[in-house]
């Protein structure tokens, strides 16, 4: 197996032009491989970490309200805060990832274009990773979900200080001894 050992960062910069001069391109596409391969990892945790926001952010806001209906609105209060926190642990774990994902786009598109001039493809084949259209830039996927982070931080404050006087009394709290 090729050593690809190196400061390959991401960013293309001479000593990593260096270490691509003189591969095969064989082992070309297993280094693109292994650096599509991290993209995919670290974007698949990202998304994986949004399932489980959703989910906690749905047992924390479900029990809030259950506990702030039955008469337990300091308990719901802690476990609304609680959640906040846990919202924003989980939302610096899933920007990193994102970073992570996107640390080596730079050196796939010139790997990749690298293979393509090997094979004297660079004319007639090309490989992109595709940008977003004017009209929809400022509205990717990766901004919508900060924006739905802060959102969630922002319920679970504003339920926290508040509650829900909206909707005193839509809950009968009384045991079912069915």
């Amino acid at each position: 197996m090729p050593n690809y050992s190196g400061s390959f960062t991401g960013k293309v910069n001479s000593e990593a032009l260096v270490a691509l001069r003189d591969r095969t391109a064989a082992d070309l596409a297993q280094f693109l491989g292994m650096l599509v391969g991290h993209c995919l990892n670290q974007n698949d945790m990202m998304w994986n970490r949004t399932q489980l926001l959703i989910a906690i952010q749905g047992a924390v806001i479900g029990s809030a309200y259950y506990l702030h209906q039955a008469q337990q609105p300091h308990l719901a209060r802690w476990l609304l805060v609680a959640g906040a926190i846990l919202t924003i642990l989980i939302t610096i774990l899933a920007i990193e990832d994102r970073q992570d994902r996107d640390a080596n786009r730079e050196l796939i598109g010139t790997v990749s274009n690298k293979i393509l001039w090997v094979y004297g493809w660079r004319e007639t084949h090309r490989f992109q990773i595709t940008n977003r259209s004017r009209w929809c830039k400022h509205f990717g996927g990766d901004r919508i979900l900060v924006v739905v982070f802060v959102l969630f931080i922002f319920l679970d404050v504003c339920l926290a200080i508040f509650g829900w006087p909206w909707a005193a009394g839509s809950v009968s709290v009384t045991p079912c001894l069915g």
